[in-house]
C-alpha cells in the first residue's frame, strides 16, 4: 500500500524516475520482479484505504484539505483520480452547490441530461465511488469543519447538510469517523493542540 508498486497502466505517472540507484542492485531488482502487477483500480483502492486510516487517526494531518472551501472539494477528490468526462464534472459541481438540499440521483441525472443508470455507471467508473458515497463524503468533510470551526449545534449542522433527522446524521457520521459528532467536536475543537 505504501511501497514499490508495479503497474502496466500508462495513465499512472511514476513518483520517481523509472531508473534510480536501486536498479543497479541485483537483489533489489530481483525482489522488485516478485511484486504483483497492479491495475489502476487496485492502486486507487489502496490509496483510499490509506487515506481513510490517516484521516481516522490524524483528522487534521492535512490542514489544506480540511480547510478547503466546499466549492474546491471536487478538485481535491480529482487529485486521486482524474475526472475526464465533462458530465461528471458538471454533476460534481451540482452536488456541491446543492449539498444542503435533498440531492437525488434523479435530479442530478436530469440536470446533466443522462439516464440514471448510465450516469450511475460512469460516475462510479470515473470517481471510484457511488453517487451516494460521494455525497456522503462531501457532507462528512463539511460536517467535520463545521463541528470544529463553528458554533452551530449538531442539529443545525445536520439541517445545514440536508439531513432531515439529526439521529440519522449522527449515525452516518459515526459510521464514517468512528466517533459521534459531539465527541469529534470535543476532541478536535482546538486542532492546533492535536498531537501528530
Amino acid at each position: 500500500m505504501a511501497g514499490q508498486t508495479k503497474t502496466e497502466d500508462t495513465t499512472i505517472k511514476p513518483i520517481l524516475p523509472t531508473q534510480t540507484d536501486w536498479h543497479e542492485d541485483t537483489k533489489l531488482r530481483s525482489l522488485y520482479q516478485t511484486l504483483p502487477v497492479l491495475t489502476a483500480e487496485q492502486i486507487y483502492s489502496a490509496t483510499k484505504v490509506l487515506r481513510i486510516l490517516v484521516e481516522h487517526y490524524f483528522p487534521f494531518n492535512d490542514l489544506v484539505a480540511e480547510e478547503m472551501p466546499l466549492e474546491q472539494l471536487p478538485d481535491f477528490v480529482e487529485s486521486e483520480r482524474p475526472i475526464n468526462r465533462p458530465e461528471i464534472r458538471k454533476a460534481m459541481l451540482y452536488i456541491e452547490k446543492n449539498l444542503s438540499k435533498r440531492v437525488s440521483l434523479r435530479r442530478i441525472s436530469e440536470h446533466i441530461h443522462l439516464s440514471e443508470s448510465y450516469f450511475s455507471k460512469i460516475f462510479k467508473d470515473d470517481t471510484g465511488l457511488s453517487v451516494v458515497q460521494y455525497i456522503t463524503l462531501l457532507r462528512i468533510q463539511e460536517a467535520k469543519k463545521l463541528l470544529v470551526y463553528s458554533q452551530l449545534t449538531v442539529n443545525q449542522i445536520s439541517k445545514t447538510l440536508g439531513y432531515n433527522r439529526t439521529s440519522y446524521f449522527c449515525k452516518i457520521f459515526k459510521m464514517a469517523t468512528m466517533e459521534t459528532p459531539h465527541s469529534y467536536r470535543k476532541k478536535y475543537t482546538n486542532p492546533l493542540e492535536v498531537q501528530l
